[in-house]
């Protein structure tokens, strides 16, 4: 049987909110549904700026009209929500990898004087042959995050994975 899963990506970008409800396969990518919304929008709206409970019933009655699911979803956030940040280290086994990430999120974290949400993926690139891997690393701020995804919870919008905007989609 070919590989095939079903996805609902949202990006929270600073100039408008884009929703893809998208099939990936070997084949490639097929976009069934997508949403579009301006930020400049959001206003006319009568939603306030900032306001997390206010955008995610916005956006969980635009998604039941698109008849776009909203489970599962992939949501992408950026800008002053999330950094990203890259580090070299030699290759190393899966648990000593997992403990320096946590190492280095705890240095941002103790730097910005915030508690920091984390992930880490490394990344394949051609001219690393026996070299330093290159890892990349997600990191968001706790609190905002935490009161996001319970805003998207409380309208029925279900977040699988919170990804950086840039890679999100």
């Amino acid at each position: 049987m070919a590989f095939s899963r079903n996805a609902v990506a949202i990006d929270l970008g600073a100039h408008s909110i884009k929703v893809v409800d998208m099939t990936v396969s070997p084949a490639g990518v097929h976009v069934g549904r997508a949403l579009h919304v301006e930020r400049s929008e959001l206003a006319s709206l009568g939603l306030e700026p900032g306001n997390a409970e206010q955008l995610a019933r916005m956006l969980r009655e635009r998604l039941a009209e698109a008849r776009i699911s909203a489970r599962g979803v992939i949501l992408g956030i950026g800008g002053q929500d999330c950094m990203m940040r890259y580090t070299r280290i030699p290759p190393v086994p899966a648990w000593r990898l997992k403990v320096i990430m946590q190492y280095e999120a705890s240095e941002v974290a103790e730097k910005i004087g915030e508690p920091l949400a984390s992930g880490y993926r490394p990344l394949q690139l051609a001219r690393e042959a026996d070299e330093d891997q290159t890892i990349l690393i997600g990191l968001a701020k706790e609190k905002p995050l935490q009161d996001l995804l319970d805003a998207l919870e409380s309208a029925g919008i279900v977040v699988e994975k919170v990804i950086p905007g840039a890679i999100a989609v």
